[in-house]
């Protein structure tokens, strides 16, 4: 193709770009190769890039999520080993003594009673 050609082609692209109503009237569909924002001719590419980026960040967010949900789980058993068991252990002793005293009590006055 030479350069004329080129212009030409180039012309007719940003006519297309610019008047949709052209395109309708030469019954022509949007060139594939179109302007981006920037006005390079590369919106395939960069439309791709997009997808990948999109595509790996969706990927990394997924993995993060994962990872989160491991380090709570984790912290949330060390928590509860460190913290919570001592503390339900005293609890439950504590209440258990409250129990076994008095039960403690009437089964040494009857052994005693009862001479064994």
């Amino acid at each position: 193709m030479d350069i004329r050609t080129r212009i030409l082609a180039a012309r007719l692209a940003e006519k297309i770009d610019e008047n949709p109503e052209y395109s309708k009237r030469l019954r022509l569909k949007t060139p594939h190769i179109t302007k981006n924002r920037r006005g390079t001719g590369r919106k395939e590419e960069i439309d791709m890039f997009a997808l990948i980026y999109g595509i790996i960040s969706i990927w990394v967010f997924f993995k993060l999520m994962g990872f989160m949900f491991r380090a709570t789980w984790g912290l949330v058993k060390v928590i509860v080993g460190l913290i919570f068991w001592p503390i339900i252990i005293v609890v439950a002793l504590l209440g258990l003594i409250w129990i076994a005293l008095p039960i403690l009590i009437i089964v040494g006055i009857a052994t005693s009673l009862a001479g064994v």
